[in-house]
């Protein structure tokens, strides 16, 4: 499941994009790359990212492959090794003794089953899944390569020796998700199975 680690914070993206959608903001197509000036001799820089492996999303424009390049540090959201990765996919699922299917009602989680079908996730991962980590799988582009655009700029600064950070541990995003209550998470994946037939059309205006 080497997609859920980013699934946390791709959820927020679609739900503050869902919001500015519909309140009719509209912004005009451009770079989200900042350049942040400090008392350092050389600047940072921040770029917004897409959990996504879309080609027209990993394909960087030449400037920013030209400034990623020059950087000699890389933080991404979490520090994507191999132990980081593997603790933000255990947490993403129920303790021994517990089931999705003991907690939703019996239509709903059929169709989890399915929808999640269609990311690869077999229904005996599908039982151990807490209900968030269903929601917000459900709320991300379906994966093509798996190399989502920040698991690439991960890769690469570590081949090109830079130094590399996350700017949050998985136990910080996690904790967030389990803070709330296990019905406002049966509601969200009610949603996110509601919306579903919506999310390729949200997701291209997203990459737009």
């Amino acid at each position: 499941m080497k997609h859920m680690p980013g699934s946390f914070r791709a959820l927020v993206w679609l739900l503050v994009y869902g919001l500015c959608y519909q309140l009719g903001w509209a912004a005009e197509p451009q770079g989200i790359l900042w350049r942040i000036d400090g008392a350092a001799a050389q600047p940072s820089y921040l770029l917004g990212t897409i959990h996504s492996d879309d080609p027209r999303v990993t394909n960087l424009p030449p400037k920013v492959v030209q400034i990623f390049q020059q950087a000699d540090s890389f933080s991404g959201e979490i520090a994507m090794d191999l132990p980081n990765l593997m603790s933000a996919s255990q947490a993403t699922l129920l303790s021994e003794g517990e089931s999705l299917q003991q907690m939703l009602d019996p239509a709903l989680y059929r169709q989890t089953v399915q929808l999640l079908a269609t990311y690869g996730i077999p229904e005996a991962v599908v039982q151990r899944m807490k209900p968030w980590a269903a929601a917000a799988t459900l709320s991300l582009p379906r994966p093509q390569t798996g190399l989502f655009l920040d698991m690439l700029l991960y890769t690469r600064a570590t081949a090109q020796g830079k130094r590399v950070s996350g700017l949050e541990t998985v136990q910080e995003q996690v904790a967030a998700m389990e803070a709330m209550p296990r019905d406002l998470q049966i509601s969200m994946l009610r949603d996110a199975v509601a919306q579903f037939e919506q999310l390729d059309q949200i997701i291209e205006q997203l990459i737009e």
